[in-house]
């Protein structure tokens, strides 16, 4: 599920952080900043969650009975913009093992749950969700 917020602030490009995109800058402070919050309410270990950095912006994961899930952020923040703005996107999904390979199977309703969390949880931080 997919959700935008507005942030009242930019991030800088710090060289020392060597983002990759432009769309990567800041994204590893707002999962940083949302991952004690989201242990507590999926109800595991902070250490648990891996936050990583992708070309198309950071990702955090973790598993949680057996099921994947993955919270996708992206800065779409125009040069010279006063606010950030941030596309979240929360997913869920299972391995399924096959007889040869595994496959990737979604759980819309676990991922809308996630997101319904990850929303709230960005709400109570001072995100305008849109």
């Amino acid at each position: 599920m997919t959700f935008e917020t507005t942030l009242q602030q930019t991030f800088k490009d710090d060289p020392d952080k060597d983002y990759i995109n432009p769309c990567c800058i800041g994204g590893d402070e707002i999962l940083n900043g949302l991952k004690s919050n989201l242990a507590v309410r999926m109800n595991i270990e902070s250490d648990s969650i891996e936050i990583y950095q992708e070309d198309w912006g950071w990702a955090l994961e973790f598993l949680k009975e057996e099921i994947i899930y993955l919270l996708a952020v992206s800065n779409e923040t125009e040069t010279g913009d006063k606010q950030s703005h941030i596309i979240f996107n929360a997913q869920a999904f299972r391995k399924v093992k096959g007889i040869f390979f595994s496959k990737t199977v979604e759980l819309p309703e676990e991922g809308r749950d996630f997101s319904t969390i990850v929303s709230q949880i960005a709400a109570e931080n001072g995100f305008m969700v849109n």
